[in-house]
């Protein structure tokens, strides 16, 4: 009997701080930068003009047919590329144009498209075709504005300040890519995206900015926390 309660006493530590480590990991080095203080190429006059703050943001050029471009936002990975023949899932084929990708489970083994939504038509996709690009390019801002399932901010542009949309996606091939996450003003508490966040940390999902082998570790704290659940749950029911 002594055994069985050190053992319950072990295994109940163990699932505490497997469940804790998660969020005491991101406390501790998710770490916000100064509003502003990152190289983006929208301009401030833009953002201020939309009534937009951007508490962090990256911003890579995407060539047609070229590589990913790879994002790190807060503590999610993200990454972009530019295209034709995309499929979703596998076989699937969902057309031609740009896509933004979010890290898995099991790191870029396992990607998933995002949707995106239009700040235009309203309308969701997850290929912004290269006719979308230029038809909903907002001149008075210079770009053509979406928002991903999770709220990030999606903000394309022409690789050469001033070039017309036109010209860079169908002649020159080349756009910017600005992906960021606006300030959010409302004081209202979203259950269900606290409940998103807080599984995300506990399968090792967002990588925090940090190397991807670390979302590794916090996997298989992960793995070790249910097998604290079903060797304590095996314990409970001797007694």
């Amino acid at each position: 009997m002594a055994n069985s309660e050190g053992y319950i006493r072990l295994y109940i530590v163990t699932l505490v701080m497997s469940m804790i480590f998660p969020v005491l990991g991101y406390t501790f080095t998710n770490f916000p930068s100064g509003i502003g203080d990152y190289d983006i190429t929208l301009t401030a006059e833009s953002l201020m003009l939309a009534g937009i703050t951007l508490e962090d943001a990256e911003s890579h050029n995407v060539s047609w047919g070229g590589p990913f471009q790879y994002y790190t936002i807060g503590n999610v990975s993200l990454r972009s590329a530019w295209d034709e023949d995309w499929h979703d899932p596998w076989i699937t084929p969902i057309g031609d144009g740009l896509v933004v990708e979010r890290q898995g489970t099991f790191g870029w083994l396992d990607p998933g498209k995002l949707n995106l939504k239009s700040q235009v038509t309203g309308i969701t996709k997850r290929v912004i075709s290269n006719v979308t690009i230029v038809n909903e390019y907002d001149i008075n801002y210079n770009w053509t504005w979406f928002t991903t399932e999770h709220g990030s901010q999606v903000f394309i542009t022409p690789y050469v300040r001033g070039q017309n949309i036109t010209y860079a996606v169908f002649n020159e091939g080349h756009l910017n890519v600005t992906i960021g996450s606006a300030i959010e003003e409302t004081g209202n508490f979203n259950f269900m995206k606290f409940i998103n966040w807080y599984t995300s940390l506990l399968i090792g999902e967002l990588s925090w900015g940090l190397p991807p082998v670390f979302s590794w570790i916090v996997k298989i704290i992960s793995a070790i926390t249910i097998l604290s659940v079903i060797l304590l749950a095996k314990e409970l029911i001797r007694f």
